[in-house]
């Protein structure tokens, strides 16, 4: 009886440790590598883990979501004065004349927009875990997540700039 306990203790403690650290698809976890992902727009191609070597912030808007939308208006503009770091801004608009009108708009540099909307069940959707309200991530030149939703004092600081 002690034997069959003892076995399941430890089996039972293998397998949180290994869960715990296991990678996570939903790639939304301080430390884990991002899910990586392709996107397109008129001009260019991007394969997110061909950006390794580089930070990357990474944002996830909709022009429906004001706060998303606001937050990618700012990180668009911030990132054109800061050095080593990639943008990748990916829309999920029902409409691809909304997100191009709001590109447009919002004054937003088009080779780092994309849009992103096939459905709500997109891969990057869902392997993102993304909801309403969005989200930004900042990566590290490994690809590693470091910061969710920084604003831009903390991504100052996080780039040492």
């Amino acid at each position: 009886m002690k034997k069959t306990l003892l076995t399941i203790a430890v089996a039972s403690l293998f397998l949180v440790f290994f869960a715990g650290n296991s990678s996570n698809p939903m790639g939304e976890r301080l430390g884990y590598i991002a899910p990586n992902f392709i996107v397109e727009n008129e001009t260019n191609s991007v394969e997110l883990q061909q950006m390794k070597g580089n930070y990357v912030l990474l944002t996830f808007w909709a022009s429906t979501d004001a706060e998303s939308r606001i937050a990618n208006v700012q990180y668009d503009r911030m990132v054109r004065d800061l050095k080593g770091v990639d943008y990748i801004a990916v829309n999920f608009d029902r409409s691809y004349g909304v997100y191009n009108e709001m590109v447009k708009i919002d004054g937003l540099d088009g080779a780092s927009q994309f849009y992103g909307y096939n459905d709500e069940t997109s891969s990057v959707y869902s392997r993102y875990g993304l909801k309403r309200g969005m989200k930004s991530l900042l990566l590290d030149k490994a690809g590693r997540i470091v910061a969710e939703n920084p604003n831009p004092n903390e991504l100052k600081r996080l780039l040492g700039q």
